[in-house]
């Protein structure tokens, strides 16, 4: 019964998900690392309509949470084996919390970004997709590369987006099980490198 509904049902709303959030990826693409969110005449539609869509999903996300929260449909989650934290069954999948933390990071960079950009003068050299958005920073001295807020922002949601496809292989039977078996060595990878995060600053 259950091969059956998802073969009629949530394999059809599945690849659904997936492939709007794959829409949302191209455009936060095209928008924010092929151009500089400080130009306005390329990639300010993307950057726009990204952060509507991502506006949209971060709004029918988080009613859905308030909605489980009230509800009392929580579910304790165990952070580092010995604190316990109650949260809404929606952000214990992973995949969920990717997708709602990749939400509020290009709601927060699309929307910032908005009367912060200009369009170049004639003749002017465009800028690039990683250069500083302050145009004082950009002669620094000894090459020095001033990493901006909007940066980290937008690298965590690249990562986030891309992180959450990985959902995408439990529709083979083979690649579902490498997803659980990484998944569940992942654990074993976050201590390894807490001890050589204290190893590096320690050094």
């Amino acid at each position: 019964l259950l091969e059956l509904k998802w073969d009629r049902f949530g394999k059809k709303t599945f690849l659904g998900v997936q492939a709007f959030f794959l829409i949302i990826i191209a455009l936060f693409t095209d928008g924010f690392l092929m151009h500089h969110p400080g130009n306005c005449d390329r990639g300010y539609p993307s950057r726009v309509a990204s952060g509507g869509c991502a506006l949209v999903i971060f709004v029918l996300m988080s009613y859905l949470i308030m909605r489980q929260w009230f509800n009392g449909q929580m579910t304790e989650v165990k952070i580092l084996k010995s604190v316990v934290v109650p949260a809404p069954r929606l952000l214990c999948n992973p995949w969920n919390f990717a997708r709602y933390v990749s939400m509020v990071c290009l709601v927060w960079s699309a929307f910032t970004t908005l009367n912060e950009c200009s369009v170049p003068a004639p003749g002017a050299e465009p800028l690039h997709p990683s250069s500083p958005s302050d145009a004082s920073a950009l002669h620094l001295d000894d090459g020095i590369h001033q990493i901006t807020v909007l940066q980290f922002i937008t690298a965590i949601t690249a990562i986030s987006m891309w992180g959450q496809l990985i959902q995408g292989l439990v529709i083979s039977t083979r690649l579902a099980a490498l997803t659980y078996t990484i998944g569940q060595l992942f654990s074993d990878v976050t201590r390894f490198m807490i001890l050589m995060g204290i190893i590096l600053v320690s050094f």
